[in-house]
């Protein structure tokens, strides 16, 4: 409702009932857009209560932000000229992701960041009407916030489910270990409920790194996440009714006896439909099946956060897997993600969940210790320390907190609050998955968020 205020400050001082104005415009045409993506996608269908209504409101909620549009700009203005470019481009969207459903071999992270770019084109229009009020002036400042939300559209729909769950799972720690920490409630119930939402309402369900692009069937990565945020807001119920008929699945359809680990798609083995089979060929031509050792260890993990006993002999045998999977130096290596940071932490947690494996975590933490740079930061080259790195082997520390290293990860923090300093409190975004080869998706968010977990996590160490 009170998006284009967001912006405000940025331009000269406007008229705050043409601000009013703007807002309400803003928030009708959001709420028709809303409507009309329910059509679209099958949110809403014929016999759903007040399925009928739904065009109707569509066409209240644009006519009356039209008339507030025209009441502030008149009929001549410039305005109507990014209006018709914003449409145009929202519109070209939806042909795009059509494109994309008949043939996927479109599909590229550039492709589909354009879609996620224009679907968000209307977003928009708070900026092209604030600078139009400001007679155009300062180009430059215009420029910028529309790569500002270029950025953000692109962030908020890539790997959306994932990011969101590991956003989560670091409120969670703060509500649990900082002083207040009950005032994040509110903030951790509505990103459940996003979660909870946003499960796929095609083939089995689940939750996919691609929400919209349907060839890319749900993944065990995702449902390790979302189990750990579900167990960790203590909504048990969720659990039960959305989650464990997929892991049933996935230790059913999608085991490997041979190695006592699974597939990192969830996909079933017979009576597949016709969009189940095309995302099985995807997997074996484009994606690769797995197992990849970081996705076994976070679905592991995710069982284990939320006592779901059941599977401990499968727990058991994936950590057998993964002991195989080490590195003769002490990491492991990750299929989806850069370096071998975020791998060997995610591996080291569930250890240290299950109580197991002290032999190759001491193993880890001692290449943790023959890897550290000068500055007290780790990174992928050799010498080059890094936020996002650094923090995930600060991680590896704290799930084995009573190792005398405390030396040691008080270098790393330090290194950390010095860089935080030097950018801001806002870190840089680093590549962090590998949604393709040299397209890595990386996020400021993401990285400044994770060097936050892993202070929290470290307190105890560093005192």
């Amino acid at each position: 409702m009170r998006y284009p205020r967001l912006f405000r400050d940025v331009f000269e001082k406007q008229d705050d009932e043409q601000i009013d104005f703007l807002c309400i415009a803003g928030f009708l045409y959001y709420r028709s857009m809303i409507f009309m993506d329910g059509l679209l996608d099958g949110k809403i269908k014929q016999g759903d209560d007040h399925a009928a209504l739904i065009p109707i409101a569509i066409s209240i909620c644009q006519e009356e932000s039209i008339k507030l549009l025209t009441h502030i700009f008149g009929l001549r203005s410039n305005f109507w000229n990014y209006w018709n470019l914003r449409r145009k481009e929202y519109l070209q969207a939806f042909q795009m992701e059509k494109m994309l459903s008949k043939d996927s071999r479109h599909f590229s992270i550039d492709f589909y960041e354009n879609i996620a770019e224009k679907k968000a084109a209307m977003g928009k229009v708070a900026i092209d009407a604030l600078h139009v009020l400001d007679r155009e002036k300062n180009v430059e400042t215009y420029q910028a916030l529309l790569a500002g939300h270029e950025m953000f559209s692109i962030g908020l729909q890539l790997s959306d489910d994932f990011q969101r769950a590991i956003l989560l799972d670091i409120l969670c720690d703060l509500q649990e270990k900082t002083p207040q920490g009950n005032l994040l409630l509110p903030m951790i119930n509505a990103e459940v409920a996003y979660l909870y939402a946003s499960k796929l309402s095609r083939g089995v369900g689940g939750w996919s790194y691609f929400p919209t692009v349907k060839e890319i069937a749900p993944d065990a990565d995702d449902l390790g996440q979302v189990l750990q945020c579900f167990a960790r807001a203590n909504r048990k119920d969720i659990i039960e009714e959305h989650c464990i008929s997929l892991l049933e699945t996935l230790f059913t359809d999608n085991y490997l006896e041979n190695c006592g680990a699974f597939e990192t798609w969830i996909i079933p083995r017979g009576n597949r439909s016709e969009l189940e089979e095309l995302q099985n060929y995807f997997n074996t031509t484009k994606w690769g099946k797995g197992p990849d050792p970081e996705v076994v260890a976070n679905l592991l993990f995710g069982t284990v956060t939320a006592g779901l006993n059941q599977y401990a002999e499968l727990v058991s045998n994936g950590i057998k897997y993964l002991l195989e999977e080490q590195a003769p130096q002490g990491f492991w290596k990750s299929r989806w993600y850069y370096g071998s940071y975020y791998g060997t932490y995610i591996c080291l947690r569930l250890f240290q969940a299950t109580k197991t494996a002290s032999s190759a975590a001491g193993k880890a933490l001692d290449w943790l210790l023959n890897t550290q740079n000068e500055d007290g930061g780790w990174g992928n080259t050799p010498g080059i320390s890094t936020p996002l790195c650094t923090a995930f082997a600060l991680l590896c520390f704290s799930t084995h907190p009573e190792t005398m290293h405390a030396p040691i990860v008080a270098k790393g923090t330090e290194y950390l609050i010095r860089s935080g300093l030097e950018y801001g409190g806002i870190y840089p975004a680093e590549p962090f998955i590998i949604p393709k080869e040299g397209q890595p998706y990386k996020s400021k968010t993401i990285t400044t968020a994770y060097v936050l977990k892993a202070l929290i996590s470290t307190m105890k160490i560093t005192n």
